[in-house]
């Protein structure tokens, strides 16, 4: 069987201690600092599951998000949002996350054993 699939997003280190975690559970693993960077590795590896940050420079998790949906709307995938806050609450970027087309939203500090549940249960 396959390996699924999973890209995180994010533009601090935290991205890599999520990656080695989820590789040791048996994924495979891409990581992205930006959504530009992001939407490069979604074309080249048809992830299962994008776990994106909210808040990053450049491109955000927002824009990934609606960049993703808008231009692959058949492609059979999974957006995890997650967002420990900025100007404004993080809950609020979560809630547009969530109505742009995320299936699961996260509150930074993460719970990583909900994250793995929720991720094996998405793919």
């Amino acid at each position: 069987m396959e390996k699924k699939k999973v890209l995180i997003v994010d533009d601090d280190s935290f991205r890599e201690s999520i990656k080695d975690i989820l590789m040791i559970e048996g994924y495979d693993v891409f990581t992205a600092e930006d959504g530009h960077k992001a939407l490069a590795i979604f074309i080249q590896e048809m992830p299962d599951l994008i776990l994106t940050d909210i808040i990053m420079p450049d491109s955000d998790g927002l824009e990934l998000i609606m960049n993703l949906k808008n231009k692959y709307p058949d492609a059979d995938f999974k957006v995890f949002a997650m967002s420990g806050g900025g100007k404004i609450k993080g809950e609020e970027y979560l809630s547009i996350a969530k109505n742009l087309g995320a299936s699961e939203v996260f509150t930074k500090p993460l719970d990583l054993n909900l994250l793995i549940s929720k991720i094996k249960e998405a793919i």
